[in-house]
């Protein structure tokens, strides 16, 4: 079941944007250039990750069949990720709610894309892409985007959804008069009703705006600096020094 990876969009490509790497762009430039020029990365905390790619491939591969096919599928595919006591609790709830999820939106959806991946070409040096958890039609016939998250709280992500509207009317040309969106969030809150962890999100204009914004700075920047120069990529240092994985490796001394 390995996924595989993205296409380039032309034989010239050399960098691709994504929304995670616009977003550690804008937060520090220095992380940016060593992660995606110097091809560094640091070591992270593998709890998180496992516990996150765990729940979205057993969320890409769940067609339905209830806890006992989930659980048959956590047991073909499970083995790979390594979780710690605090996620294995947390597992158990992630899928009770996977499955009330499929049940309630995508097993009534006539239309169910899963993984859906947009790519454009926006230089001849850089492409974009975004890959959508989920978009389906909903029993009105109207698309909805869904972003699945494995964090312990409720939070904002209508940056990532502003980013993936930007793609969706990029690639088909045209601006749906309707689009919705839904954060499914696996872990936050109490309840294990539907509605309790599927929040409906509305997209404002403001947050499209910050996203083309933040794109055309991404493009300019790669293309007026000398990539391969790591001075010309300044850090942002301040308070979230402490949290940064290159800080935390002693790879960035996080100082100006």
């Amino acid at each position: 079941m390995a996924k595989s990876k993205s296409k380039k969009t032309h034989e010239t490509t050399i960098f691709t944007l994504s929304h995670s790497s616009l977003e550690l762009m804008a937060k520090c430039p220095r992380s940016w250039f060593l992660k995606y020029v110097e091809k560094n990365y640091p070591p992270k905390e593998s709890d998180i990750l496992d516990f996150g790619n765990l729940c979205h491939e057993l969320a890409e591969h769940y067609y339905g069949g209830g806890l006992p096919e989930l659980r048959r599928l956590y047991k073909e595919i499970g083995k790979k990720y390594i979780l710690s006591p605090e996620y294995k609790e947390k597992l158990p709830i992630a899928m009770k709610r996977l499955v009330r999820f499929f049940d309630a939106k995508l097993a009534k959806s006539p239309q169910v894309y899963r993984e859906k991946e947009f790519h454009i070409a926006l230089d001849p040096y850089i492409d974009i892409m975004g890959k959508v958890d989920v978009l389906y039609k909903d029993e009105g016939g109207e698309w909805v985007v869904v972003d699945y998250k494995t964090s312990k709280k409720f939070g904002s992500i209508m940056e990532q959804f502003a980013f993936y509207y930007y793609l969706i009317t990029k690639v088909s040309g045209k601006i749906p008069k309707r689009f919705k969106f839904e954060g499914v969030y696996f872990c936050a809150g109490d309840s294990d009703c539907v509605e309790d962890f599927v929040k409906p999100l509305v997209l404002e204009i403001s947050d499209v705006d910050i996203s083309i914004n933040r794109i055309d700075n991404a493009v300019e920047t790669i293309l007026t600096l000398d990539v391969d120069d790591i001075n010309k990529w300044k850090k942002k240092t301040g308070p979230l020094c402490n949290y940064c994985d290159y800080f935390k490796a002693k790879i960035c001394d996080g100082k100006k």
